[in-house]
């Protein structure tokens, strides 16, 4: 197992690499899935861009912001899924990208604790969605203390 300090060195050393405009991209992407209670998100370059100036104060040209987004997808902290449809005419419609965050990305933005509780929290509601959308609806299964939600979200 590799010392705590060293572990926390090199996610540093990885955060400098990738320089502020990466990390407000995941930052930006991460706020977005937390807003829509989603493991997902799917904004317009566009979008994206605006959030960048709008919060981060950080303007980019879109292929720039390209050439960000499959940096962190080649550190395998993210993954796009390009969402393509067909039109009337037999012609592709492109949509915009679906954004995921992998095991990676949280732990990366875990580690600067500014993310920690929230990215915790969005992952237990998520998994009380999985399990409660999977349990058939009777009364027996029905959750009203929070002692029978704790005993959903921790393993025994």
């Amino acid at each position: 197992m590799v010392p705590k300090s060293t572990f926390q060195e090199e996610i540093l050393k990885k955060m400098k690499a990738f320089g502020k405009t990466k990390f407000a991209i995941l930052e930006t992407i991460a706020a977005l899935q937390r807003k829509h209670g989603k493991s997902y998100c799917y904004p317009t370059q566009y979008t994206l861009l605006k959030l960048l100036k709008t919060h981060h104060k950080i303007s980019i040209s879109r292929r720039a912001l390209n050439y960000a987004l499959a940096d962190l997808q080649g550190a395998d902290l993210i993954d796009r899924k390009q969402r393509i449809r067909k039109g009337s005419a037999g012609q592709m419609i492109f949509n915009s990208t679906l954004y995921f965050f992998k095991k990676a990305g949280y732990v990366f933005l875990n580690k600067f604790k500014r993310f920690g509780s929230l990215i915790e929290a969005v992952f237990k509601e998520n998994k009380l969605r999985r399990i409660l959308a999977a349990a058939p609806a009777t009364r027996e299964n029905c959750l009203s203390p929070v002692g029978d939600v704790l005993k959903l979200l921790i393993p025994v």
